[in-house]
């Protein structure tokens, strides 16, 4: 799977199987699990709004430079991969698509080592916490 985000320029053998799913069985849940991701990262941000807004107004962004970056890189892995589901089809806006989806290919490599980092930090709290709850 990981040759889809390795630069096939459009050029995807769409029977090919993994898993015995083709690629528009993946592709299918591909979208469905970024749009629920998307809501969760939405919620996920709401939760912790507060911190955002101390972070910005309070000038700490050095000091919170991976959490700053993961935020930034899913944003733009956000923006490149939906952008095209927008677009009008047609030759005018297809490089264009192929061009973003692209960079949302390799950028999603990078957010998807740097969530792994970001949870693996906090599992120990979050485990604490949920057991707390628990009691």
């Amino acid at each position: 799977m990981i040759r889809y985000h390795m630069g096939h320029s459009g050029m995807i053998n769409v029977t090919d199987e993994f898993w015995g799913f083709d690629y528009s069985v993946w592709s299918g849940i591909h979208k469905t699990f970024t749009i629920a991701l998307t809501f969760l990262m939405a919620y996920h941000v709401l939760l912790h709004w507060k911190w955002y807004k101390n972070v910005v107004f309070k000038k700490l962004m050095t000091k919170n430079k991976q959490v700053i970056l993961l935020s930034f890189i899913f944003i733009c892995t956000c923006l490149t991969g939906f952008i095209p589901w927008i677009l009008p089809s047609g030759e005018d806006t297809e490089l264009t698509r192929r061009g973003l989806l692209e960079i949302h290919d390799k950028m999603g490599i990078v957010l998807i080592v740097l969530l792994v980092l970001h949870v693996r930090k906090r599992f120990n709290w979050f485990m604490k916490h949920l057991q707390q709850a628990d009691r």
